[in-house]
This record gives C-alpha cells, structure tokens and sequence, in this order.
C-alpha cells in the first residue's frame, strides 16, 4: 500500500481490502478493523518501500521459487530477522530436498511464528 509516497507491505490477506492507517511520528500502524495487522517505521524519503517478510508467506508457500529473490527477503536480512539460524536451516533443506522443494519446510517453519512470542518466556 502506498501512504504519502511510500510504499508499505500488508499481510496477503489484506490485499486489495479497505485498512485504516494511522501515521505517527516513528512509525505506521495499519488496523483491519480494530486489530494493528502491520507496523511499519515510518519511511520519511518519497518512493521507498518498506516490506516485512512475514506478510508474503502465504504467496511464497504456493510459489517457493520467489523466496530467494524476494525484496522482502533482502530487507529481513538486512535488518537481522532473518537470521543465521534461518539461513542454516534453509541451506539444509535445500540440500536435501532442492532449491524449490527446500524452500516450502523453511517457509511452513516461519508462518507459526506469527503466534508464538519473539522471546522464550522462562519457566514460571
């Protein structure tokens, strides 16, 4: 979605749907009715893009082959959630199963880590 010039991602369900978007100093916050479904950093140059890789996994599980060029991709990269752990792991399936049929395991890992928290809670 484009706000003020800048281009934001939005989960695949979200495609083509009416959002609310709410602009704040640091960032963009984008409402599916009530619930935030997208936080963004506010992008303050005109045509940047600003993509979460996470809101492209449902489009990827059916087309595996456009993960690794994915902007979304480099841009989690970049910015350290795509970790070496992850990286290991997809090189792994991709050597025992193939470029492609190496990329849906990795891409069926990340999707549950839309429930879980981004810490291990302790034990309690």
């Amino acid at each position: 979605m484009t706000v003020r010039q800048s281009c934001y991602s939005v989960p695949a369900k979200f495609i083509g749907a009416k959002v609310r978007v709410k602009l704040r100093a640091n960032e963009l916050l984008v409402f599916g009715g009530r619930k935030i479904v997208a936080r963004h950093p506010r992008l303050t140059r005109r045509y940047t893009a600003h993509d979460i890789l996470d809101h492209y996994l449902e489009i990827l599980l059916v087309r595996p082959g456009a993960f690794a060029g994915a902007s979304a991709l480099a841009q989690a990269r970049a910015e350290g959630t795509f970790t070496k752990t992850h990286e290991a792991f997809w090189a792994a399936a991709k050597a025992k199963c193939g470029d492609r049929d190496g990329t849906r395991p990795l891409i069926e890992v990340l999707l549950p880590h839309r429930e879980l928290p981004a810490e291990p809670s302790s034990p309690g």
